[in-house]
């Protein structure tokens, strides 16, 4: 696993969660096939020792982001992580006495396709000439790349240990059991076999 950098590292899980409004914005809507985890592990790291967690909270702040995001979605999200290592025989406890916290947030970064530019190659010998079609109309289609990711810090260290994420593209409004599912998915590969 790749070092984080020190502004991240020194940052910790707090600020990383302001990342969460634009990052549960990105999660699955419009995905038709479930969509591939990816993830990745501090190798020096037992995860294998974990048997409490906390969930860490949520900020309701964030630059271009809805406020209304984290009271639609922020619950759920942490519900949807709270559920799934409880199912792994885990036990949620006070941040203090937990041996990983957890955190889920994401990134949505816009994204504009235009699909037709409204002229014609026209090829001569060995140069291609652009002219004006008949028609100047424009295809513009605004998409937003996602990204949901389950973060787990170890709580001795306060180190990044674990992260695991899911990306996918979407315009739609997200929807709270799209983010639970995706919460889930990542989740199911933790802690990751050896």
């Amino acid at each position: 696993m790749k070092p984080l950098p020190p502004a991240c590292v020194a940052a910790g899980a707090r600020s990383a969660a302001c990342c969460v409004l634009a990052g549960l914005l990105l999660s699955l809507t419009g995905c038709a096939t479930a969509p591939k985890v990816q993830s990745e592990r501090d190798v020096m790291v037992d995860l294998a020792r974990y048997r409490t967690f906390a969930v860490l909270p949520l900020e309701v702040s964030g630059t271009g982001v809805d406020p209304g995001t984290v009271l639609r979605l922020g619950r759920p999200a942490e519900e949807a992580a709270r559920q799934a290592l409880t199912a792994k025989g885990m036990t949620e406890t006070n941040r203090e006495r937990a041996d990983c916290a957890v955190l889920v947030r994401g990134q949505s970064i816009p994204k504009v396709e235009v699909t037709r530019l409204g002229y014609t190659p026209m090829v001569y010998g060995r140069a291609r000439v652009y002219y004006p079609a008949t028609s100047s109309a424009v295809d513009v289609q605004t998409t937003n790349e996602r990204r949901l990711v389950v973060e787990v810090y170890d709580n001795t260290t306060r180190r990044l240990a674990w992260a695991g994420w899911i990306e996918g593209s979407g315009s739609g409004k997200v929807r709270p059991e799209k983010v639970q599912e995706g919460v889930g998915l990542i989740l199911a590969g933790f802690p990751p076999s050896k």
